[in-house]
């Protein structure tokens, strides 16, 4: 107990407010339990989007404008820090003149004044009734965002408009693919934590946030966002 460790081949539980020893293996390696894990089974892990059988969500029929964006993942104005696991875009229907799409990070407070749709949370590792409440902001078809400028925001993956129709044309004739389960041509699929080593966070009323812009007939969209989020009076200095 001296070193405050103890060799253990099982994990045990401990009571609040308990004085233990952290677990070491028979090689005398410290065992440490995978923090997202962790925050899954206290309930601090959300899923948000559209289910098995709700509709797309429409996109915007003009030009690209950062205060419409389709949907977005906000942090609060304070209270909570929002770490970004993973998010998916899927192009459900296609209108015409080359849907474009862009994904960017907003780096300044625009929790204040938006208009918007909440996207449904589900809790992953806990039912609803023992998770923690999320303080997120999961949202599409948003309005009314204040003006961002590029000083503001960075850009983390686009599709723009530079061919065609994207599944009429594009997936079909200029490179034609299949759509399989294992690779799907018309999703964009980022993993904040896998990229980022767990560093990417939003705070203090940051965002991702997912534009689109078709000119003239209105493509719809499809979105999955999964994150977890933490106390900031205990992790912000």
């Amino acid at each position: 107990m001296a070193n405050g460790f103890v060799a253990r081949h099982a994990a045990t539980r401990a009571s609040a407010g308990v004085a233990v020893a952290a677990r070491t293996n028979q090689a005398e390696m410290l065992v440490k339990f995978p923090f997202l894990t962790q925050l899954s089974l206290e309930g601090r892990v959300w899923m948000a989007g559209h289910g098995l059988e709700e509709a797309a969500t429409d996109g915007i029929i003009t030009t690209l404008d950062e205060q419409t964006p389709t949907f977005m993942l906000m942090a609060p104005a304070s209270g909570v820090v929002v770490l970004p696991i993973w998010a998916e875009f899927r192009l459900m229907t296609e209108g015409d003149a080359a849907p474009s799409a862009y994904l960017s990070y907003v780096g300044v407070d625009r929790s204040s004044g938006p208009a918007y749709t909440t996207l449904d949370k589900v809790p992953v590792g806990r039912l609803s009734a023992n998770a923690v409440s999320s303080s997120a902001i999961a949202a599409k078809t948003i309005s009314t965002v204040t003006a961002i400028t590029d000083l503001q925001t960075v850009l983390l993956a686009r599709r723009a408009n530079v061919l065609d129709n994207q599944i009429s044309v594009e997936s079909a004739t200029t490179r034609a693919q299949i759509q399989t389960f294992a690779q799907d041509p018309l999703a964009l699929s980022f993993d904040f934590w896998a990229r980022f080593h767990g560093a990417f966070a939003l705070y203090q009323g940051q965002s991702i946030m997912f534009h689109t812009a078709t000119a003239t007939t209105v493509s719809a969209y499809g979105a999955t966002f999964l994150w977890t989020e933490v106390d900031s009076a205990t992790y912000v200095p």
